[in-house]
């Protein structure tokens, strides 16, 4: 009998992950968060300490450490600062090739001797550190006399419209597109597009946004950055969609992405998946080369697969806390379930859950994630956008702490 692998998961979305693999893998773990759903679904977990969050060798070293005992694998889900990354250059000659644009982009040093100390006035800029992830490096560029640039960030011009993320596989045979999400972010001071979540797209959506000679350019895309990089499993391509309808290639995720959650959910709701397949246990089997053409032709692509087109809206939605505080989400609605399944819905169906949870107490500071609102529906749109902002509201008032002054923004579907 073949022995069941270990897996070492690091990164933000250990408990969709490890609660994807479970049952094809023994599953340990590595974050920043240690929250209740997260431990349970892993057989160890171990939380990454301040001195190696902010230390990328030490945070190398402890990774390996941690897998060299648990005689584990090491996969990264989600994201994480220092991990590797694809460059801009790369990104940009890969998006120019297929028809994609690409913000213009300038390290530090090229961007203070284009404009010295003129402020750019042809369009607004943002500053972004390398290897960060989440929208946590990103902050708007405010022109300052005499101001000094860090060395490890670089300049990019600011494109306005609708953020897309598209979920790639890549095994042996081929690369498969399995889904195209809309993304959404919120505020933090400075920090303009700090991630917040993910929300699946209908089949007429999705037809409505990208035209097939657009699809197929995806395609070859993610194709050529599979080739290039020689990667396997998932993977994520970020785009915007600007205001002429331009796509633009904004950032290339070598690693799951947050969004693979939501796009499990519907191929799950919509048969795509069976009950007992993941893309997590795809992911696994494509890295360790244990994939075949048979397990990922399962998972047709949703652009050109009208006969599984989705009837229902899938969320998730990571809400942050808008004050320091103690985190008692006891306070929440008992109706709202925990076991994270997603099943078929009948008509006119929501179904709200919480996950990422953190125990009764747990503090929490401005900024940081609370809890993360998973919903299901069937219902219409506004509904859907009506019903999770109300849920987010309901899981922040459980932070007991006197109210600060701050509204996250971007709500909208």
């Amino acid at each position: 009998m073949p022995q069941i692998p270990s897996i070492l998961l690091v990164g933000a979305s250990i408990r969709w992950a490890a609660q994807s693999a479970a049952s094809h893998c023994r599953v340990v773990g590595m974050d920043l968060f240690g929250d209740q759903d997260t431990i349970a679904a892993c057989k160890r977990f171990r939380i990454i300490s301040d001195a190696e969050r902010s230390n990328a060798q030490k945070l190398a070293h402890a990774i390996a450490q941690f897998a060299s005992t648990e005689h584990a694998t090491t996969l990264r889900v989600g994201g994480m600062q220092h991990e590797s990354t694809i460059q801009p250059e790369e990104a940009a000659s890969l998006a120019l090739a297929f028809g994609f644009r690409f913000p213009e982009t300038l390290t530090s040093d090229d961007f203070l001797k284009t404009y010295g100390n003129r402020q750019p006035t042809n369009a607004p800029w943002l500053i972004k550190k390398v290897n960060s992830t989440g929208g946590l490096g990103i902050e708007v560029y405010r022109h300052c006399v005499n101001d000094m640039l860090p060395t490890n960030v670089y300049l990019q011009r600011r494109i306005s419209g609708r953020p897309y993320g598209l979920v790639a596989l890549a095994t042996g045979n081929e690369v498969k597109l399995l889904g195209l999400t809309r993304s959404m972010h919120v505020r933090f001071g400075a920090r303009p597009f700090v991630y917040a979540g993910s929300r699946t797209l209908s089949t007429n959506q999705t037809r409505r946004l990208l035209t097939t000679q657009e699809i197929n350019a995806m395609q070859k895309l993610a194709e050529a950055v599979a080739h290039r990089r020689s990667l396997r499993g998932l993977f994520n391509l970020d785009f915007i969609q600007d205001r002429q309808n331009q796509w633009w290639l904004l950032e290339v995720n070598e690693r799951p992405s947050a969004s693979c959650e939501v796009i499990e959910r519907e191929a799950r709701a919509t048969g795509r998946l069976g009950s007992n397949e993941s893309l997590m246990t795809m992911h696994i089997n494509s890295v360790l080369e244990t994939d075949s053409f048979d397990q990922t032709s399962l998972f047709r692509s949703k652009f050109d697969n009208e006969s599984t087109s989705a009837k229902s809206v899938h969320v998730k939605r990571i809400v942050y806390s808008r004050h320091d505080g103690r985190v008692h989400l006891s306070k929440l609605n008992p109706d709202w379930r925990t076991d994270l399944t997603a099943a078929v819905l009948s008509k006119q169906t929501t179904r709200i859950q919480t996950a990422d949870r953190p125990a009764e107490g747990t503090p929490v500071q401005r900024g940081q994630p609370i809890a993360t609102v998973l919903i299901d529906s069937t219902e219409e749109r506004k509904t859907v956008a009506l019903r999770l902002k109300h849920s987010v509201a309901e899981v922040q008032s459980c932070v007991i702490t006197s109210p600060m002054d701050f509204e996250p923004k971007n709500f909208d579907l």
